[in-house]
């Protein structure tokens, strides 16, 4: 159900090409490898583990399937050239990472401007707002706990969009990234 699809210009193509991809896809050098489900869409939800609708965390949220009707309006290698370029990002979306994207609507607290003042003003509740769910594999940073430098994944949700505007913060853990489909 899945397919790799090496290399941001061997997605560009794929899209272009209504959905199909390459069966036998080549390495580009120095690519981020990207893999995308068979149609580049969410198929289960997915939850935060402090997922709760009533909560006013930026932590809890929620991505669930979109409808097979609504349209896109960025591709997958948009997106993922977008967080290249932007500073927050692109240190994970080095050479040989392991880049996972998908298209669902975002559900989950958005953070309300600052107050004139610069103070912070809390969040507010948005839902099914068309996003795409973005992870990056084989990520190392140093723990929190100790100094010692573990593996561990990235996870951001971005709008749907060409800018790829952060909807969701960057989230970096150590070990193995969420089953996603």
């Amino acid at each position: 159900m899945r397919r790799t699809v090496l290399g941001l210009a061997l997605i560009a193509l794929a899209v272009a090409g209504c959905g199909k991809t390459n069966p036998e896809p080549r390495a580009a050098p120095h690519a981020t490898t990207t893999t995308v489900s068979y149609d580049g869409r969410l198929h289960r939800t997915y939850k935060t583990a402090e997922y709760d609708a009533s909560s006013t965390s930026m932590g809890s949220w929620r991505m669930d399937p979109a409808p097979a009707d609504q349209t896109l309006t960025a591709t997958p290698a948009q997106i993922l050239t977008a967080l290249t370029t932007r500073d927050s990002f692109k240190v994970w979306m080095a050479e040989g990472k392991t880049a996972r994207i998908w298209f669902g609507l975002f559900s989950g607290n958005a953070p309300n401007p600052n107050a004139p003042d610069g103070r912070l003003t809390g969040s507010h509740r948005i839902e099914a707002v068309p996003s795409w769910l973005v992870v990056v594999d084989d990520i190392r940073s140093v723990g929190s706990q100790s100094n010692e430098p573990v593996t561990g994944y990235a996870l951001t949700v971005v709008a749907d969009a060409a800018d790829a505007a952060p909807i969701a913060g960057l989230e970096i853990s150590g070990g193995e990234a969420p089953p996603i489909s």
